[in-house]
């Protein structure tokens, strides 16, 4: 038995005695969906150590491995791609959650997926995308405190269809 295997029950019940009413559980049981749980939310808070050592997302996001990297050499210069690097616990989770999305076809969060699907028809691509604005929506939820609402994303959404998109140079 690894360290690691060990570790998760043992903060999983930290943060429950730490929090004491259970409200930052509480806080993303609007994203936990069918096939994930709450030690889906505690192996990611395990691993990022409750998001307490990344003070920018950045941080957080090529933590768990989904900063693009691209290999160049000289004149060449490689496809964008996923490192090797990063988190395998926080991946797996996010995974989980991601299919448990992909299966429930409803909210906010599966209308991007299906944007996405539509834009690139590449199933994995789109479940990486949709990983990395979890885990973004999980991190900025943690440290604000708030509960996810669904209503909150598609209101911003239609604010920024109204403002346009900026135009790439």
């Amino acid at each position: 038995m690894t360290t690691s295997q060990v570790q998760y029950p043992v903060l999983f019940c930290w943060c429950f005695a730490e929090c004491g009413d259970h409200r930052h559980f509480l806080v993303f049981t609007d994203v936990v969906l069918e096939g994930s749980g709450m030690l889906t939310i505690a192996c990611i808070l395990a691993e990022t150590n409750e998001f307490a050592e990344f003070s920018k997302i950045s941080h957080l996001i090529s933590f768990s491995g989904y900063d693009v990297k691209i290999k160049k050499s000289g004149k060449l210069a490689g496809k964008p791609k996923l490192p090797k690097q990063g988190s395998k616990y926080i991946r797996r989770a996010m995974y989980i959650l991601t299919t448990a999305i992909a299966r429930r076809n409803v909210g906010p969060i599966y209308e991007f997926y299906q944007r996405l699907l539509v834009t690139h028809s590449i199933k994995m691509k789109a479940h990486v995308a949709v990983q990395k604005k979890l885990l973004t929506y999980m991190y900025i939820l943690w440290n604000r405190k708030e509960r996810f609402d669904p209503d909150i994303i598609r209101k911003q959404r239609k604010e920024h269809q109204k403002k346009g998109s900026p135009t790439r140079k």
